[in-house]
């Protein structure tokens, strides 16, 4: 079962940040999960909220600016050296709520051509997304990446189709949609489950129990917990 670092370890330290990411890492985590949208000059950065506290869209802004603001701000190339020098795993959330067309896709694919992950390194990577339009898109420039449809509410209805047009390696339900019953059939199925956000130790613990594939949390602590809660309930 994999553990990883929601934005890296947002519960500890300011979210999307190196620091995080390096702190997941040294907690015992297996790896992270980050956002990623495009600037207004065409660089991938991380970063979850789409807009500044000020209200400027970061779309708007070039990484030049955006840097004046975040100083801390990193860009996807810097956190796909890091992760190739580590080792760890990755959970890359494309930010597209709008299904935009904006190439942020092409982007990302290009980002990954410069740092030439190997084949052991990409096993390592899953890029998931609300968008299913990302998705697709993403599918049909490269068949070969691990993508994972992120979704918050009740299984998508379509998600049938969605598979036939751009083929999944995982689904990221919010933990409280997951159901034993359902877990198996999506397993049977092929699929990994990957659940967020958890950071109740007991509900990691139950997920566990029940077998999904990995947890996403802001909390390490609570994350590393759940298989000793595991244990001791065996």
């Amino acid at each position: 079962m994999l553990l990883l670092g929601h934005r890296g370890s947002w519960g500890l330290h300011p979210e999307n940040t190196m620091p995080a990411f390096q702190a997941a890492l040294d907690s015992g985590l297996d790896g992270i999960e980050f956002d990623v949208q495009p600037t207004l000059d065409g660089q991938l950065v991380v970063r979850h909220d789409e807009s500044l506290p000020s209200g400027e869209p970061v779309s708007s802004l070039t990484l030049e600016q955006l840097r004046r603001a975040e100083p801390e701000l990193p860009t996807l190339d810097q956190v796909l050296t890091w992760w190739m020098a580590k080792g760890c795993w990755l959970n890359l959330e494309l930010k597209n709520d709008r299904s935009r067309w904006d190439a942020r896709e092409r982007l990302l694919l290009e980002a990954l051509d410069r740092a030439g992950p190997s084949a052991a390194q990409l096993r390592r990577l899953v890029i998931s997304s609300f968008s299913p339009v990302s998705l697709h898109r993403l599918y049909w420039q490269d068949h070969g990446l691990q993508l994972g449809l992120l979704y918050w509410a009740e299984t998508p209805a379509w998600l049938p189709a969605l598979a036939r047009w751009a083929p999944l390696y995982s689904l990221h339900p919010n933990y409280r949609l997951i159901r034993p019953s359902w877990l198996r059939e999506v397993q049977r199925q092929g699929l990994s489950v990957l659940a967020w956000t958890v950071n109740d130790p007991v509900a990691a613990a139950r997920l566990a129990g029940w077998g999904v594939d990995g947890l996403i949390g802001d909390l390490p602590a609570a994350l590393l917990e759940a298989p000793a809660r595991l244990g001791r309930a065996g």
